[in-house]
């Protein structure tokens, strides 16, 4: 019998957004500004080496190498949406 299992559908860049905005709020609990697209991580106190541990977890999440790409670097949180699911798309051949 043939293989009919679908392959798994690549994130919306919603759905990446959320995952986003949950991993900011669990380990940054104490930025209080509101997480937007516009959200400017150094403006909102999280410091540099607090962004790399944040790309760690977001490589490791997603399954993606930012760092390998040469994409961490960003400003914003819709940069950073953009690029996870820019990479998450490609990994599922669909970029």
């Amino acid at each position: 019998m043939p293989d009919t299992e679908m392959p798994p559908a690549t994130p919306t860049r919603e759905s990446v957004r959320a995952e986003l905005y949950a991993l900011i709020e669990a380990q940054f609990p104490r930025v209080v500004a509101p997480l937007t697209d516009d959200f400017h991580f150094s403006e909102g106190g999280v410091a540099s080496l607090e962004v790399m541990m944040l790309v760690f977890d977001v490589e490791e999440t997603f399954d993606i190498a930012l760092v390998d790409e040469g994409l961490d670097d960003f400003e914003t949180l819709g940069e950073l949406v953009t690029l996870v699911h820019l990479l998450v798309a490609r990994k599922g051949g669909q970029a």
